[in-house]
């Protein structure tokens, strides 16, 4: 039998400190929904925002990453005015040990 180890070392995640929310304007109290993903049709970011108008105001979402489908869905939220409840972080450093 094959052991597959996980690729992410817990203790690392364990121990690290929250990121202040404030400085992406969220609050303590928001609930937030977090997609990491590329945004390529195949994982349907589309229906992600569309589900989020159903959800109350203090739901927000978080889509992580880039690609050449991004600004169809940056369109989208404004259009359906939740362009205050997405946030898109692009530029984001992850670091696996």
């Amino acid at each position: 039998m094959a052991v597959v180890h996980n690729g992410v070392n817990i203790a690392t995640i364990e121990q690290a400190e929250a990121y202040d929310r404030s400085a992406l304007g969220l609050y303590t109290s928001d609930n937030l929904l977090i997609m990491v993903a590329a945004f390529r049709k195949e994982k349907d970011h589309e229906s992600v925002v569309r589900a989020l108008a159903y959800l109350p105001e203090k739901f927000k979402l978080i889509l992580v990453g880039d690609g050449l489908g991004r600004q169809k869905i940056e369109k989208l939220a404004k259009e359906m005015k939740l362009k205050d409840r997405v946030i898109f972080w692009v530029n984001v450093e992850m670091y696996i040990s």
